[in-house]
């Protein structure tokens, strides 16, 4: 797995992840920093969700064949 790094404000208190891959699994680790001193961290090992299914087509709807007025004598 690839590894990323971030660094959020103090102000922060949420952070959406985008571009993840469905049913994948995610290590997500958050550290406190007070200047250069790093606390232990707070982690998660998760896994992303399945990728939705498509919605069934509807099946086409048949017209009526035309009727044939009857012969006119």
């Amino acid at each position: 797995g690839q590894r990323q790094e971030l660094n959020l404000g103090g102000s922060a208190s949420r952070h959406c992840f985008y571009d993840l891959t469905p049913s994948s699994q995610y290590q997500i680790s958050v550290y406190t920093q007070m200047q250069e001193v790093e606390g232990p961290s707070v982690s998660i090992t998760d896994m992303t969700l399945p990728e939705p299914t498509q919605a069934p087509t509807e099946a086409p709807t048949t017209k009526p064949t035309p009727t044939i007025p009857p012969a006119k004598e």
